[in-house]
């Protein structure tokens, strides 16, 4: 297939933020859960940890707040807060990912899914849908050592459906996966969520964009 006259013949989806509507509720699930606790966590500092693997933003809050700061009780308060609402609110996807999906899939192009969430995660928000099987290939933070920005969990995906990177599609919505997809030589295409695209992915990306619903155009 081709994309603004490229061909590609694999597709890679980010999860968090990305085919999940959910950016908003981890958001206000780290803030409250700060809150709660007794520190202050500011959108810059959150920012700093979109797109990066749970363990990663650990240490970094560990570094903001002090060794007196405990991830347990963060931790415990966060998802406490983040399934609360998602219980409530149920699993949404956003604009575009049903569509694009089902099209890609009838097209015949191999789809897989490289996320820095745990597969528990994965199964968590999946297993009420059909996406957990007809994925081709699923990879998570459970599978690799290094997280993104790291090429390590694309590099991985890419080899288990038997493709090659430069005619693989990745779509992110965070930078530091961004970054990710184009160190493995990917295509990287970015639809921002929480943070806007960063000078040095605007100018490496293959194409950034608002929204999953403008990619059916340039393929369909």
């Amino acid at each position: 297939m081709n994309i603004l006259d490229r061909y590609f013949d694999s597709v890679i989806f980010d999860m968090d933020g990305l085919i999940l509507d959910n950016g908003s509720l981890y958001k206000s699930a780290y803030q409250n859960a700060a809150n709660n606790l007794g520190y202050f966590l500011g959108d810059e500092l959150y920012e700093q940890l979109l797109g990066l693997p749970h363990v990663v933003c650990d240490r970094l809050l560990k570094e903001a707040f002090g060794e007196e700061f405990s991830i347990e009780s963060f931790t415990l308060e966060m998802e406490e807060q983040y399934h609360g609402t998602l219980e409530k609110e149920g699993v949404k996807f956003r604009e575009g990912f049903t569509e694009l999906f089902s099209y890609l899939k009838k097209q015949g192009v191999c789809v897989g899914l490289g996320t820095s969430s745990t597969l528990k995660h994965v199964k968590n928000h999946l297993a009420r849908t059909s996406y957990l099987e007809d994925f081709d290939v699923i990879r998570t933070a459970d599978d690799i050592k290094r997280g993104k920005p790291d090429p390590e969990i694309y590099n991985l995906v890419v080899r288990l459906m038997n493709r090659q990177p430069k005619n693989t599609l990745v779509f992110e919505d965070s930078n530091n996966g961004m970054r990710a997809a184009i160190a493995a030589g990917c295509m990287g295409i970015m639809v921002p969520n929480q943070a806007p695209s960063e000078d040095d992915v605007n100018e490496k990306a293959f194409l950034v964009t608002s929204s999953l619903a403008d990619i059916m155009p340039l393929i369909g």
